[in-house]
This record gives C-alpha cells, structure tokens and sequence, in this order.
C-alpha cells in the first residue's frame, strides 16, 4: 500500500480508525508517517510563471 492511497482514503473522508481496521497490518504511526512525507512532499511544490 502506498502513502498515497492512504492519503486518498483519508481525504475521501475515512477516518484513521476506518483505514487501521481495514488494513489491520498498517499501525497508527504508518498512518501519521504517511500524512509527515506528504506534508514534505508538499513543502517543495514548484509554480511555473508564464514568461512574456
């Protein structure tokens, strides 16, 4: 399972306890360690500007 399909679940509305009991091998500190890279991921985003 990948950080990102856990990240969609959540933003689809699932709750933390929804992703654990249906993944019962994934822990609560997956879960958050998927949210930390994800936040990082997002630190370094990039605009592109239109150069006349």
């Amino acid at each position: 399972m990948t950080a990102q399909t856990i990240v969609e679940f959540l933003a689809a509305g699932d709750s933390v306890e929804d992703v654990l009991e249906e993944y019962p091998s994934l822990t609560r500190e997956d879960i958050l360690a998927c949210l930390a890279y994800s936040s990082r991921l997002l630190a370094h985003q990039f605009t592109l500007e239109k150069i006349a």
